[in-house]
């Protein structure tokens, strides 16, 4: 049966269906367990069950420093005694080096939460409400039947629920390739009890993992590409939804599309993508982040034939539209870079109405948000799919003006090279396990903290960076950023020294300025921004950038350059995401000199006589900060 014929089917024999548990409900359970409640309202010391009680008549908020969470599984049950949301390991850490924190649990009034550690049973009773749902660090909302109830005079909680129901064969079929902006807050698990309330029987299976990328599940070597093969190999689906990993470009969607689509229609599923959502906390990095993912994504639907569910656009249309009740600040989970629970419902409804044409306003799920919130989620989920696209123009200046001319940032999605090694930690690394860069230095993002998972970072104390613009520009200004923070052995921008370079061929170099660039205090972190700006615009195709630092550690998040288009280059441009390794076009003779980099040719250029020499030659730069020593 085809998903059409299928949907309207089910459709018709789920009209009556009043929820998802009523669906997972059996007529007695299957299992019916009894603990010994070690106490009530206490940190967790040791092993054993603890019970958190809301007596109030608001919500009850408790902070994962204060009780101890970062080693137990959490159970959040409503005033019903039904279970609603689970988790494991919180950690309360901020700065998000131990991973994604989470930094408090939020009970209903007239429910409770179980906490546990060392109980084999709830072990089972998490394993079994997760379904195969993908979290690390952090509660989500779960979609099975669960009740629960204690009794404080015999210090005793009773749980109850059923074995999981088998398969059932006239589901629609979902299977969700992606990383954590896929299972982050439990989407899939919020969009299967949307889409049971309204009718529709969805079954979702999670072929997912923190950090990964399409290309990693398209070739044909590797664990995440062995997972996808044995989803497809062992089910039919009638959908597999795709979503890729931060900064990644056109390119590199169709490269594995080329190999990830075959699969997929050999399945007799169709491919659908899910169009990210920007992972820049702060409103000035929402819009053109978005849009490079936006115009990625799009660009590589469109040319391979592939739907694409416009999710990412609904927090721009959220923020524009719904923040005075849903402000900007509550789509983002604790790390500032996930997305919240709302959001994750927000998600859910796109992709609802996106795949079904099912509106989602009205929706009897409503995973215990509040009211006024859920209409306004809805409601801008179908806007996001209406309009299905968004004029960035307006908001997102990819552009910048000096001196009254406005100059496109012309480095925004290039490939680079780079020395140094890889930075170990996954998150902040501009490299994956693999040793190939994710080009997050030119991805259009610039990090407003410097724990921002936007950080390319690499470990070197004198490193560079090579960029190939993909023909030649008249370049007027480059500019990159720089953070330290001592409590994490990243090195302060106030002992560095960064250094343009520019040039037509790739080969030859040369320097331009001096500039002490502007340092900045951002909480715990500082903040270079080191700029400079040509006089007369530069003709380079190649942008180099050299970092001397005081320690080991490279903290980048963005490079970028300003300038538009050479009129007589002498030759076509090649790809703008040409290898800069071997995209190399030689010139005449004339046009640059062999200036090298080295201390000689840098002393040259502050005489004044080679300055107005150089003036008829391509512009470099130059940008330093040295911290004074007394």
């Amino acid at each position: 049966m085809n998903s059409f014929l299928r949907f309207v089917a089910l459709s018709l024999s789920m009209l009556f269906v009043a929820s998802p548990l009523f669906v997972m409900r059996a007529s007695a359970e299957d299992h019916v367990e009894v603990f010994k409640i070690k106490a009530f309202d206490t940190k967790i010391s040791e092993n054993g069950v603890y019970v958190y009680p809301n007596d109030g008549t608001s919500d009850k908020v408790l902070y994962t420093a204060d009780y101890g969470f970062s080693a137990a599984t959490l159970f959040v049950f409503d005033r019903d005694g039904v279970l609603f949301e689970a988790g494991n390991n919180l950690v309360p850490n901020a700065d998000g080096r131990l991973g994604s924190p989470q930094l408090s649990v939020t009970i209903p009034s007239g429910g409770f939460l179980v906490a546990a550690r060392g109980d084999s049973r709830l072990d089972t009773l998490y394993s079994t409400v997760m379904q195969g749902a993908m979290l690390y660090n952090a509660t989500m909302t779960v979609d099975y039947a669960v009740s629960g109830s204690f009794d404080s005079g015999t210090m005793t909680l009773t749980v109850k629920y059923d074995n999981p129901p088998k398969s059932d064969p006239d589901a629609i079929r979902i299977l969700f390739v992606g990383n954590s902006q896929t299972y982050f807050n439990g989407a899939p698990v919020k969009f299967r009890a949307m889409c049971r309330a309204a009718g529709i029987n969805v079954e979702v299976d999670y072929c997912t993992q923190g950090s990964s990328y399409l290309y990693q599940y398209a070739r044909e070597d590797g664990i995440y590409a062995s997972k996808l093969r044995s989803f497809l190999g062992q089910k039919k689906y009638d959908y597999v939804v795709l979503q890729n990993g931060s900064g990644s470009t056109e390119s590199d969607m169709c490269e594995a599309f080329e190999l990830i689509l075959p699969l997929i229609r050999d399945n007799g599923a169709e491919p659908v993508l899910y169009l990210r959502y920007s992972d820049k906390y702060g409103k000035s990095g929402l819009y053109s982040a978005t849009e490079f993912d936006y115009n990625a994504y799009k660009n590589a639907a469109d040319k391979y034939g592939v739907r694409m569910i416009p999710s990412g656009l609904s927090f721009i249309y959220c923020t524009e539209n719904f923040s005075d009740v849903v402000p900007y600040e509550a789509l983002y989970a604790d790390d500032h870079s996930h997305h919240s629970g709302y959001a994750s419902y927000m998600i859910a409804a796109t992709w609802m109405y996106s795949l079904f044409g099912v509106s989602p306003v009205g929706n009897s799920f409503t995973a215990h948000y509040p009211d006024d919130v859920v209409r306004a989620l809805q409601e801008c989920a179908v806007m996001t799919c209406d309009m299905n696209t968004y004029d960035f123009s307006s908001s997102n200046q990819v552009f910048r003006e000096i001196g009254g001319v406005k100059y496109n940032n012309i480095a925004q999605g290039k490939k680079y090279t780079s020395t140094g090694s890889r930075y170990d930690v996954d998150q902040w690394s501009d490299t994956n396990a693999d040793n190939q860069l994710l080009y997050k230095l030119t991805d259009g993002r610039i990090a407003e903290q410097g724990n921002d998972s936007y950080i390319g970072a690499h470990k070197g104390s004198d490193t560079e960076i090579i960029i190939d613009l993909g023909g030649l520009f008249e370049i007027k200004q480059a500019e990159t950023d720089l953070w330290g923070n001592a409590s994490w052995g990243i090195p302060s921008p106030e002992e560095a020294e960064v250094t343009f370079y520019a040039s037509v061929d790739g080969e030859s170099f040369v320097t331009f300025g001096e500039n002490p660039g502007a340092i900045a205090p951002v909480g715990e972190w500082e903040r270079g921004v080191f700029s400079a700006s040509a006089e007369n615009s530069l003709r380079a195709r190649y942008i180099k950038v050299r970092y001397r630092l005081s320690g080991q550690y490279r903290w980048v998040s963005e490079i970028s350059v300003f300038g538009v288009k050479a009129d007589d280059s002498g030759y076509e441009s090649e790809d703008s995401n040409a290898d800069p390794e071997s995209s190399g076009q030689s010139v005449s003779a004339g046009s640059q000199e062999n200036v090298k980099e080295g201390a000689k040719g840098k002393f040259v250029l502050f005489a004044a006589g080679i300055l107005a020499a150089l003036a008829a030659l391509s512009v470099p730069f130059i940008i330093k900060r040295k911290k004074s020593r007394n």
